[in-house]
């Protein structure tokens, strides 16, 4: 959903407006879907996403390198699940410390086991959904090139990506690999 992503903070930042953002969507139909609800569904999603962004991040994903939109959009993903955002800067982050760059999704199924005696919440989770936040978890790894085949890949964050607020929590910072 990188392209729309991109579209939407175009046009936020055009408008300033959510409520105008989400006509323009609908209107012009911007994710050229003929479906209302799928509309509804991603402009929510990506909504939900970019309000936890400072203006600097939404102002230089619209004017940087697709590869920096993308770390991006992976900042505004793990502000909204917190499991991945963990699983990166606890779990992978300390394999890669450790000269261990292979991952695979049974490793985040392991990760979640180990969650499971800590948080109550996670004890009732059907293994299905464990299961698709996996399959999620690492489409988002192969699509920033985070993951290449089963070996992870530290990015190359850009200079101006370093000074967005959002790099100042070091839990973001791990998560990103840096």
């Amino acid at each position: 959903m990188l392209k729309r992503t991109i579209r939407v903070v175009e046009l936020f930042t055009q408008t300033g407006d959510w409520g105008e953002v989400r006509r323009v969507v609908f209107d012009q139909n911007i994710f050229q879907s003929n479906k209302p609800a799928t509309i509804n569904a991603d402009y929510s999603e990506i909504k939900r996403r970019l309000i936890t962004l400072s203006p600097a991040a939404l102002h230089l994903m619209t004017h940087t390198s697709s590869d920096s939109a993308k770390y991006i959009n992976l900042i505004a993903i793990y502000n909204i699940y917190s499991v991945f955002r963990e699983f990166m800067s606890e779990y992978v982050y300390h394999r890669v410390q450790m000269g261990n760059r292979e991952l695979v999704k049974q490793h985040f199924l392991i990760y979640i086991e180990e969650l499971r005696f800590q948080h109550e919440e996670l004890r009732h989770k059907r293994e299905v959904s464990v299961v698709r936040a996996a399959e999620f978890i690492f489409q988002i790894l192969r699509e920033t090139g985070i993951l290449n085949g089963e070996l992870v890949t530290s990015p190359l964050l850009s200079y101006e990506m370093e000074t967005l607020p959002e790099l100042r929590n070091p839990e973001t910072r791990r998560a990103l690999l840096q």
